[in-house]
């Protein structure tokens, strides 16, 4: 078992609505006594990592989990595909307190939420967040005619 904080009922809940395809991404925040992980906003599928950059209060720490689609090529067949992120933003601008609330309670957030994410990422400023969405965007094959199939980590 991990220690640190938990996260709500609520943020579990939208975590499966985040798999099942309903939303883009979820950020994820502290209670101000530091008591319990809450959901501090909500993206759609038609959000972008902008729109989220948008909601971000860009000086206080959070989680942020993120479906991130992408095209890559595979044996001359482009594939969509897609990723869930969790990300660690943790700003220099953020409380001491709340910074170590972030770092101690990550494994068991991920564990509560009950997926087991490919790697944790962080990001202490804006322009590192962009990059992390950035690089697979920059997967997708230019300048290239391939056959497109979708190859969804989600289908059952």
């Amino acid at each position: 078992m991990s220690s640190g904080v938990l996260p709500n009922d609520n943020c579990i809940t939208e975590f499966q609505n985040l798999k099942n395809r309903k939303l883009r991404y979820i950020g994820y925040g502290f209670t101000p006594d530091l008591q319990k992980i809450e959901i501090l906003f909500i993206g759609e599928r038609n959000q972008d990592y902008n729109d989220l950059i948008k909601q971000l209060n860009v000086d206080d720490v959070c989680y942020i989990v993120y479906e991130q689609e992408y095209m890559k090529m595979e044996a001359n067949v482009v594939l969509a595909k897609t990723i869930i992120h969790l990300i660690l933003y943790n700003p220099s601008k953020a409380r001491p307190r709340r910074k170590m609330a972030l770092a101690s309670s990550s494994r068991g957030f991920s564990e509560k939420l009950g997926y087991t994410f490919s790697k944790s990422l962080q990001a202490d400023s804006i322009t590192e967040l962009r990059s992390i969405f950035q690089e697979y965007e920059d997967m997708a094959p230019k300048g290239e005619t391939c056959e497109v199939q979708d190859d969804d980590q989600f289908a059952s």
